[in-house]
């Protein structure tokens, strides 16, 4: 049974609706709001990834640790994840200003996540 269910949830994620989260994040954008959009942009990609591969991070387990693991059992590219890991990091923990270039490195990060997840087969980095 639990091959089915997991099989079943794999065939029903369709992915986020990426539409809204780019209006959400041009919203955050224009209002400066860099620190935010760069963290809401990696929560929908923890919805991708726990909708797609069905791997929910761990209790307890660092937005580093779960990237660690991303790259070693789905093969997710490491040039494109650490970087956007630790940009959230920066955004959800540091304390120094974020910028709008620091956000748009994000953004585009997010983006490039986004295809490599929905967008077909997986790529090794």
């Amino acid at each position: 049974m639990p091959s089915r269910s997991k099989k079943k949830k794999k065939g029903k994620f369709t992915g986020i609706d990426l539409k809204f989260v780019k209006a959400k994040l041009a919203t955050l954008q224009q209002a400066n709001r860099f620190r935010e959009a760069i963290v809401y942009a990696y929560y929908n990609y923890l919805t991708l990834v726990q909708g797609y591969y069905n791997i929910a991070r761990r209790p307890g387990q660092t937005a580093r640790e779960f990237a660690m693991d991303l790259v070693k059992q789905v093969k997710l590219a490491p040039q494109i994840i650490y970087p956007f890991t630790t940009l959230y990091e920066e955004a959800r923990f540091g304390r120094h200003q974020i910028d709008a270039n620091k956000y748009s490195e994000a953004l585009q990060l997010f983006l490039s996540l986004h295809d490599l997840i929905m967008g077909g087969p997986k790529q090794v980095g």
